[in-house]
């Protein structure tokens, strides 16, 4: 099977704290399983972050490496 990014594992993290997290930091594709988010991935992690006020960190240094170059893939810039 494929590792793949739990969003909704995350969305619940946010919710459960008393204060959202300042800042939400993702490694995207060396991580190390190679997991890139689709862009609809992308889309709803930029929307959680919105609605708990948090920033978006995005460690962007190993792009280039995704395991399908063929598969376009954005920056969550590029989603918002």
């Amino acid at each position: 099977g494929s590792v793949r990014f739990d969003i909704d594992q995350l969305a619940e993290l946010m919710h459960s704290g008393a204060k959202p997290p300042k800042v939400v930091v993702v490694n995207f594709p060396h991580n190390p399983t190679g997991f890139n988010p689709t862009r609809a991935e992308w889309q709803r992690l930029v929307d959680l972050c919105r609605s708990h006020g948090s920033f978006l960190f995005c460690d962007e240094m190993y792009r280039g490496l995704e395991r399908d170059p063929v598969v376009e893939r954005l920056l969550p810039a590029c989603v918002a």
